[in-house]
């Protein structure tokens, strides 16, 4: 690419609860879904941003049961 920058923002981290199923990341007026794995006996989150400017900034993060009840939240 001639002359231009694209920059991907990775949102991140640690899962420390078990019971834990899905995660939901808002930053910038957006709200996804990240993305769960497990390594060994270590599981982790992550999800990449669609933005292309590199300034987003996380808003909220909320973890969920299986059953959708709200375990955790963090965040404005």
């Amino acid at each position: 690419m001639e002359n231009e920058s694209f920059y991907t923002t990775v949102f991140l981290g640690e899962v420390a609860d078990p019971e834990i199923s899905k995660i939901t990341v808002e930053y910038d007026n957006t709200q996804k879904d990240a993305i769960l794995i497990q390594n060994k006996e270590r599981k982790f989150w992550y999800l990449l941003s669609e933005q292309d400017d590199g300034n987003e900034r996380v808003g909220m993060v909320s973890a969920y049961s299986s059953e959708g009840v709200l375990l955790y939240q963090k965040g404005k």
